[in-house]
C-alpha cells in the first residue's frame, strides 16, 4: 500500500530537505507551519512528490495572506 495523501498541519515543519520520496502521493498539506522560503520549498515538493496534484501551504510565512498578515500587499506576489 502506498500513501497518497499527507496531511502534516500544525507541526512546526521548517526544514523541506527531510521529505522523503513517494511517486504515489497526491496530495499535500503543510498548512500552519514555519516554512519562510517558498522557492525552496517547492523545489523539494516538485523532487519527492512528482504526482502531486494538490498542495495547501496556508498559515506558513512563506504563503502571507491578508487574513493572517494583514500588512502585506499582495500585489507583489501577482507581478512575480
Amino acid at each position: 500500500m502506498q500513501l497518497r495523501e499527507l496531511i502534516l498541519d500544525n507541526n512546526e515543519l521548517r526544514d523541506a530537505s527531510e521529505f522523503r520520496f513517494n511517486a504515489q502521493l497526491t496530495t499535500l498539506s503543510l498548512n500552519k507551519n514555519r516554512f519562510d522560503n517558498l522557492d525552496y520549498l517547492v523545489s523539494c515538493i516538485e523532487q519527492c512528490y512528482p504526482s502531486l496534484t494538490f498542495l495547501s501551504l496556508l498559515g506558513n510565512p512563506a504563503c502571507p495572506d491578508q487574513i493572517s498578515n494583514p500588512d502585506k500587499d499582495d500585489e507583489d506576489d501577482y507581478q512575480r
